[in-house]
C-alpha cells in the first residue's frame, strides 16, 4: 500500500514544464528512487523477540515477538555511553539497557558478566531488561552487541544486540532474546580483535598485545604482557560466622573487581572506598586528631563518634553498618605527599559490630610496597 500511493502520487503530477518524452524518463526515475528507499526500509529491522523460561519474573515464561506493527521502538545513548531501546504499545512497555565497562567504548562484541543497569561495577558491564510492571532487584546478564552505529549528536543510527538475563540470582530461569532498531540484518560486521589473538577487544585485557592466556597475577585488569606496574592494591573481607557486616562470607576484591581509593579523613586519617558490585567503606583514625602513622591501634570504637583519646574504626557496606563497634587495626604502612594525601596504605583490621562475638577480620591494600616477585604473587 505504501508503494502504491507513491505511484498514485507521482503519476498525478503536472507535466506542463517538461516535453512528453522527457517526463516519462522523469517519472521513471522517481519511481525507481522510491523503490529504492522503500527497500532499504523494508530492509531494516525494528524488533524485540524474547523466550521466557519457566519461572522466569520478567517474562513470566511467555514469548515475545514484538514490531513496529505492534507499537512503538526509540532508542537512546545513556549516561554510561550505552544503548537504551524502549518499546511502547498496547501490550505495555518495555525497556533494555546495555552498557560496557566505565569510560570504555561501546563497540560489537560479547560483554560476558553484566550486572544490574545502573548499579554495576565501573569494572563490568550493565544490562537491565524490564517492563510489564516488572523488573529486577539482581541481575546477572551477558549480551552481545553485533551492530551499534551513533551520529555526532549521539542519537543512534542502529543498533543490534543478543541477550540472556538471570533475575535475583546467577541461578534463575533465563530470559533470552534479541533487540533490533533499525539494523540492516545479517551479515553482522565483524567483532573488532586489534592484536589478532581471536578474543574479542571488548574481553581482551591487552587489546593491542596478543595474550591467549590472558593472564593478569595482580588483578588490575591488565594482562601482564601489557603491564608494567605490579599493582599492590586489594581488600579482603574475612567476615566469621555471625558477623553483620561481611554476613559470614569471604571476599577478595581486586581492581578487577571494582575501583579502590585512598584519601584524609576528617580526623587525619585514611578512608578507604571500594565501589564495586557492592560498595565499601573504610575509616581508619589515630587518637587526638594526630595524623595516622605506623603502628598498632587498641580498643578503637566507632568512626567518626569514638572519644577523642581512642582510636577510631568503621568497615561497613552492601547496604550494612553498625550502630556501635569495638576493634583494633595495625597500620603497616602508610606514606604521604607533599600535599597530605595518601600515596601507599596497607592495614589489618579486627572489627565487633554492636556486641557481635563475631568478628570481621580483613586487610587493605592501597599502592602496597612492593618487594614480591611479580610472577610469584597469588599463586
Amino acid at each position: 500500500m505504501f508503494i502504491s500511493r507513491k505511484f498514485h502520487s507521482v503519476s498525478q503530477e503536472k507535466t506542463a514544464y517538461y516535453p512528453k518524452s522527457q517526463n516519462v524518463f522523469t517519472n521513471l526515475f522517481k519511481i525507481l528512487s522510491l523503490l529504492t528507499i522503500s527497500s532499504v526500509s523494508m530492509a531494516q529491522q525494528t524488533s524485540l523477540n524474547m523466550v521466557s523460561e519457566t519461572g522466569d519474573y520478567i517474562g513470566q515464561g511467555q514469548t515475545y515477538a514484538l514490531d513496529e506493527n505492534d507499537g512503538t521502538f526509540t532508542a537512546s545513548v545513556n549516561f554510561d555511553n550505552g544503548i537504551n531501546v524502549n518499546f511502547n504499545g498496547p501490550s505495555g512497555s518495555f525497556g533494555i539497557s546495555f552498557a560496557p565497562k566505565e569510560d570504555a567504548d561501546f563497540i560489537i562484541g560479547p560483554y560476558p558478566g553484566a550486572t544490574r543497569f545502573p548499579f554495576q561495577s565501573p569494572t563490568t558491564p550493565g544490562m537491565s531488561a524490564s517492563g510489564f510492571g516488572r523488573g529486577c532487584n539482581e541481575s546477572f546478564s551477558e549480551f552481545t552487541v553485533l551492530e551499534v552505529e551513533t551520529d555526532i549528536n549521539d542519537d543512534v543510527i542502529s543498533f543490534a544486540a543478543d541477550f540472556t538475563q538471570h533475575c535475583e540470582s546467577v541461578d534463575a530461569p533465563t530470559l533470552t532474546g534479541e533487540v533490533r532498531f533499525k539494523s540492516a540484518g545479517k551479515p553482522f560486521p565483524p567483532t573488532p580483535d586489534s592484536d589478532n589473538d581471536t578474543i574479542a577487544d571488548t574481553t581482551d585485557n591487552c587489546i593491542n598485545t596478543s595474550n591467549l592466556d590472558q593472564a593478569d597475577n595482580d588483578r588490575d585488569g591488565l594482562g601482564n604482557v601489557c603491564d608494567d606496574y605490579y599493582t599492590d592494591t586489594f581488600l579482603i573481607l574475612d567476615s566469621q560466622e555471625g558477623d553483620y557486616i561481611g554476613q559470614g562470607e569471604f571476599q577478595e576484591l581486586f581492581l578487577i573487581d571494582g575501583n579502590l581509593t585512598a584519601d584524609r579523613n576528617f580526623d587525619n586519617g585514611v578512608k578507604i572506598r571500594f565501589n564495586g558490585y557492592d560498595s565499601w567503606t573504610l575509616d581508619f583514625a589515630a587518637p587526638n586528631d594526630a595524623d595516622l602513622t605506623v603502628g598498632s591501634y587498641e580498643m578503637a570504637t566507632r568512626f567518626p563518634f569514638q572519644d577523642s583519646s581512642e582510636p577510631g574504626l568503621s568497615v561497613s557496606g552492601a547496604g550494612r553498618g553498625c550502630n556501635n563497634l569495638t576493634g583494633s587495626f595495625d597500620v603497616h604502612t602508610v606514606e604521604y605527599d607533599a600535599l597530605g594525601e595518601v600515596e601507599s596504605f596497607i592495614a589489618t583490621f579486627e572489627q565487633y559490630c554492636d556486641n557481635d562475638s563475631a568478628p570481621l577480620l580483613g586487610e587493605v591494600r592501597f599502592n602496597g610496597i612492593v618487594d614480591l616477585i611479580f610472577e610469584d604473587d597469588f599463586e
